[in-house]
């Protein structure tokens, strides 16, 4: 059994994540649509619904963890961190590791560039939404 103040931070913490990850993209969706569409693994004319999907998905993981210790909340995070270490290792197996991951909203850039603020796709990305 894990202690219950535990239990709580990480609530708290993954919450915390989701709700800012989910408001963020919901609120700057022109910007991760550009991103969404780099990663090339559906149809463009898909990304306008995914931006929206993906936020809504994300806002309501949070709230799911902020009201308790959802089942619900821990399997579809379980399964929305799966489905960005897939797509995440898509591209990094067609060697397009200069996408932004989509984590921190920066643009864009199309190019591999350390000095554009992005940051780009990478084996530890898998490794941090796997763990």
């Amino acid at each position: 059994m894990i202690d219950p103040v535990i239990q709580t931070l990480l609530s708290l913490g993954f919450s915390f994540l989701f709700l800012v990850a989910g408001t963020h993209k919901l609120s700057n969706r022109l910007r991760f649509q550009g991103i969404v569409e780099a990663y090339q693994v559906l149809p463009k004319s898909w990304a306008p619904l995914m931006v929206i999907t993906i936020g809504v998905i994300e806002t309501a993981l949070g709230i799911g963890w902020l009201i308790g210790n959802s089942v619900l909340a821990h399997l579809f995070s379980t399964v929305l961190l799966s489905i960005y270490i897939v797509v995440i290792s898509i591209n990094l197996y067609r060697g397009r590791t200069y996408i932004d991951c989509g984590c921190g909203f920066s643009a864009f850039a199309g190019k591999q560039n350390v000095d554009s603020g992005i940051q780009q796709l990478s084996f530890g990305l898998i490794l941090r939404n796997y763990f």
